[in-house]
């Protein structure tokens, strides 16, 4: 059985990629990594994560996109990922996160539209996304929040 429900390595020399095995934390409730030199993508299986409600992931040097499923980690209030290169659009499940506080993203590659499940943040209090390249409109349901 598994009882870590905190992992806090921040302003390290930490390299390499987040393993995929991290998914298997079930319990964790913390995982902030801010100011490391981690690579690669974010492993699909950190959605398993249903009892994070910190996800601090800023200023390393994370790829790829955002995970589909990332609307299950449904008990998240604190998403951190300023200062990456993740690419791709938002994934529409991101609404699905109505714990969600804090969405901080700055300085990196997003595209596409911001979905409209974003209107569904209710408890959302700070959304940060500059210097991306989003289009589109602002979602009618941002007058939701």
């Amino acid at each position: 059985m598994n009882n870590l429900t905190s992992i806090i390595l921040r302003n390290n020399e930490l390299t390499g990629e987040i393993p995929g095995s991290i998914g298997n934390l079930t319990n964790l409730k913390e995982l902030i990594l801010y100011y490391n030199n981690l690579t690669g993508e974010l492993p699909e299986s950190i959605c398993n994560l249903t009892k994070l409600s910190h996800l601090g992931l800023s200023f390393n040097s994370l790829t790829g996109e955002l995970p589909e499923n990332i609307g299950n980690m449904a008990s998240l209030r604190y998403l951190y990922l300023c200062g990456n290169s993740l690419t791709g659009s938002i994934p529409e499940s991101i609404g699905n996160l109505s714990n969600l506080e804090y969405f901080q993203y700055s300085s990196g590659n997003l595209s596409g539209e911001i979905p409209e499940s974003i209107g569904n943040l209710s408890k959302l209090l700070s959304l940060t996304l500059y210097h991306h390249n989003l289009t589109g409109n602002l979602p009618a349901s941002m007058a939701n929040l």
